[in-house]
């Protein structure tokens, strides 16, 4: 997640540093704040697909992400999308996000 972050800072330094140096009081403030300074909602899961966290998102919202946050957990056949097309594997392999601009 870090060079993630440090990934957003090349692009705009200044709310990246800032970002860097607060503290936040909760994991939910922390991924508002994250999804503020990324302009793009945010969804934090454990490793057994539970919802832990999320920021707020705007209009056109997936269906996946509103079946998560209703159900607290990703849908079943999402997860097992994920495994087919491979997003699991590289996941489990990395301790860096996976990102995925087909959408962007």
């Amino acid at each position: 997640m870090y060079e993630a972050i440090q990934k957003a800072g090349e692009i705009v330094p200044d709310a990246y540093n800032q970002f860097l140096h607060q503290t936040f009081p909760s994991l939910d403030a922390f991924v508002e704040g994250l999804g503020e300074l990324l302009a793009c909602p945010i969804t934090v899961e454990d490793s057994h697909h539970h919802l832990l966290a999320y920021s707020e998102h705007g209009e056109g919202t997936d269906p996946a992400r509103i079946s998560t946050i209703i159900g607290r957990k990703v849908p079943t056949e999402l997860i097992h999308r994920f495994w087919k097309d491979g997003v699991m594997t590289k996941l489990n392999q990395s301790p860096e996000p996976v990102f995925d601009f087909r959408n962007s």
